[in-house]
């Protein structure tokens, strides 16, 4: 009987998380740490590829990864019913900046790497390299906005609250960023192919 009343409970949780109702499941998870499980595996990957992106360091990632969520779970019960991705981004982007400066970590020979987990990796591996190799020549703030961009799905206001900046000012750095790739892509393949 406790055991089916422990299922109902999960598949009810699942039920939200399918929904994509994170704030539910926040503020189940401030109630029972249990709830917690959820909100790792829906974030794990996302963390994952915004820290990596800008570090390209599995030591560094894994670490940030680590203090990331040992500080969501401190501070859960500081959330409050508004977007829980945004809360949770701003925490990393927080634990990220007191990382790179505690560590004397410097930004500008980083570039783009997936996780492993991902299933295109593979298939994409070539492209990867040439892009983790022409992300070098952005810099550490347009790494940082195209790292949120594409791995956390906020928008762009909610990306100028983490880093401070106002949205038109994103919106520009993303649309340059990819310029820039796209010319040094071009200049990459007229030059090796």
């Amino acid at each position: 009987m406790t055991q089916n009343l422990h299922n109902k409970k999960f598949l009810n949780i699942e039920n939200c998380f399918k929904r994509d109702i994170n704030k539910q499941i926040a503020l189940k998870a401030k109630k029972d740490i249990n709830y917690f499980s959820l909100i790792y595996e829906k974030y794990f990957e996302k963390l994952y590829k915004y820290f990596y992106f800008i570090l390209r360091s599995k030591e560094h990632t894994e670490k940030l990864i680590s203090i990331t969520f040992d500080n969501i779970t401190k501070n859960l019960h500081k959330y409050k019913d508004n977007s829980f991705s945004l809360w949770v981004f701003n925490i990393a982007h927080t634990m990220f900046l007191d990382y790179i400066k505690r560590n004397n970590i410097s930004l500008d020979q980083t570039g783009v790497i997936v996780s492993p987990r991902d299933t295109e990796f593979a298939n994409n591996f070539s492209v990867l390299t040439i892009f983790s190799n022409l992300i070098k020549f952005l810099s550490t703030t347009q790494k940082e906005v195209l790292s949120i961009k594409f791995n956390s799905e906020l928008s762009n206001k909610d990306i100028a609250s983490i880093l401070g900046l106002n949205e038109p000012i994103i919106t520009n750095y993303i649309s340059e960023s990819i310029k820039k790739l796209k010319s040094l892509y071009e200049k990459y393949n007229n030059f090796y192919l």
